[in-house]
């Protein structure tokens, strides 16, 4: 079995062994030659799982597990029925593609490079930063970003926080009464933190300032969420930690980040 891997906060983990000469597939009415690329058992003839290795993962004889996604839980790949085990709210639970249904214990749906969309846990979504200005506080709970789109992908991200924002994409149906723009973000997130930023708070209620640049920006990202394919190399959503001073001013704590397509640039 190969070693669990992390997949934005989702742990995946397949079977593996040796493989023989496998019968017709039953379910699809094809012939599936021992050794064939997979990604599920599903992928593979009756009596045969989807095995992987350091070279990739292929058909090969040997039985499935029972364990449903969302359903069951799981020691290794080798108790589900899809051959996909991944962390769970509390310990592994077996996994499998979305468009089969997810259960209870795997309620998300995740898209991860080289599975496509998979069940996966719920997560807890930030409770927002706080802005501490004119001796009063500001609840910065909604983060959008968009791309500056090269001819081969995104060079840049642009963030915003947006206080008393509707939740909606920019531009929002009723203006927030703060919005924090912050530049310097590469095209393509990982996590980590991101040195050099600039920010600007541009304050619509008359207690804020109407424009001030930031004197010292720290940020960090965590918890990226792949963009559906064919996009899954980018990140589509993330968890942003700020820290940031201005002369009137501090914001400080962890909002999630989504992307609209409304602010991508080209």
């Amino acid at each position: 079995m190969r070693p669990l891997l992390a997949l934005t906060s989702v742990l995946v983990a397949c079977s593996s062994s040796s493989g023989s000469d496998a019968p017709m597939n039953t379910d699809t009415g094809t012939t599936l030659e021992s050794g064939a690329a997979c990604t599920f058992n599903q992928d593979c003839p009756e009596g045969q799982r989807c095995d992987c290795a350091t070279d990739g993962c292929r058909c090969a004889v040997g039985a499935r597990g029972k364990g449903k996604a969302g359903v069951d839980t799981c020691a290794s790949a080798l108790d589900c029925e899809t051959g996909l085990c991944v962390e769970g709210a509390e310990g592994f639970v077996c996994s499998g593609p979305c468009a089969a249904g997810c259960g209870a214990k795997l309620p998300r749906c995740v898209d991860v490079a080289s599975l496509g969309p998979i069940c996966a846990r719920a997560v807890s979504t930030p409770s927002g930063a706080t802005g501490s200005f004119a001796g009063r506080t500001w609840a910065f709970d909604h983060a959008y970003f968009g791309w500056d789109l090269g001819d081969v992908g995104p060079v840049a991200t642009s963030l915003e926080l947006h206080a008393g924002s509707d939740g909606s994409c920019p531009p929002p149906k009723k203006d927030p009464q703060a919005t924090v723009v912050v530049s310097g973000l590469p095209g393509t997130l990982a996590a980590g933190s991101y040195p050099g930023l600039k920010a600007t708070l541009l304050g619509l209620d008359p207690a804020l300032p109407l424009k001030s640049s930031a004197t010292s920006v720290t940020l960090s990202a965590a918890a990226l969420e792949p963009c559906a394919a064919p996009d899954a190399a980018r990140a589509c959503a993330f968890d942003a930690t700020v820290a940031l001073a201005f002369a009137e001013g501090t914001i400080k704590g962890t909002v999630h980040a989504i992307h609209c397509p409304s602010m991508d640039v080209k």
